[in-house]
């Protein structure tokens, strides 16, 4: 978060890219940068040497950098994350409550138990003491958040392969959303912010 920061990354990135730059184009990243955390503006910088053939711009360099700052960094691609959650349908399976044979209430006609049933039946106690498996964890917290918002995890279990596609098509449309949403919060914060998210 400092000027001889941007001008150590400017340093590298010229050297990378064997270019100059002119006094206004790096006063204008020194205003556009200085903001951010130097290591992770200069760790930024080291990725895009990597897979950019050109040299970056500061809106670029800024969002690598808010990448590196948000908690989870950097999310998988749409496709990955589905992939994730693929795997969990297929490993794990749905994560209802198995209602146990009870003669007090003859909860038998139950064959899962959802909230709307523990209000229900509330005088049963083996309801409201059935186990449950944990949901899946996944490689980054907006995974699951995108999944929220456009379905249910139990309900993916229990659909086909022709079924899942338009609720693949509006996973991959949110999750892109909430992406482009946090960066541009993010981006849009103060680097102290950020980095108390992070601790």
């Amino acid at each position: 978060m400092s000027r001889a920061g941007v001008l150590n990354t400017l340093a590298m990135l010229t050297a990378a890219y064997m270019k100059e730059l002119t006094d206004p184009t790096i006063k204008l990243y020194v205003n556009g940068l200085s903001d951010l955390e130097d290591d992770a503006l200069h760790g930024a910088a080291q990725d895009l040497i990597v897979v950019s053939k050109f040299f970056p711009t500061i809106a670029s360099l800024r969002e690598t950098a808010v990448h590196r700052m948000i908690p989870g960094g950097k999310p998988p691609s749409q496709e990955s994350a589905w992939s994730e959650i693929m795997r969990a349908v297929e490993t794990v399976g749905p994560i209802d409550n198995v209602t146990p044979d009870c003669s007090v209430c003859n909860n038998t006609r139950f064959v899962t138990v959802t909230v709307k049933d523990v209000e229900r039946v509330k005088h049963c106690e083996c309801l409201q003491k059935t186990s449950q498996r944990p949901r899946p964890t996944f490689s980054h917290q907006m995974i699951g958040q995108t999944l929220d918002l456009v379905s249910s995890y139990n309900k993916l279990c229990r659909l086909n392969e022709r079924e899942l596609t338009p609720i693949r098509i509006l996973f991959f449309k949110t999750y892109a959303e909430l992406n482009q949403k946090i960066i541009i919060e993010s981006l849009a914060r103060p680097a102290a912010d950020l980095k108390q998210l992070n601790s």
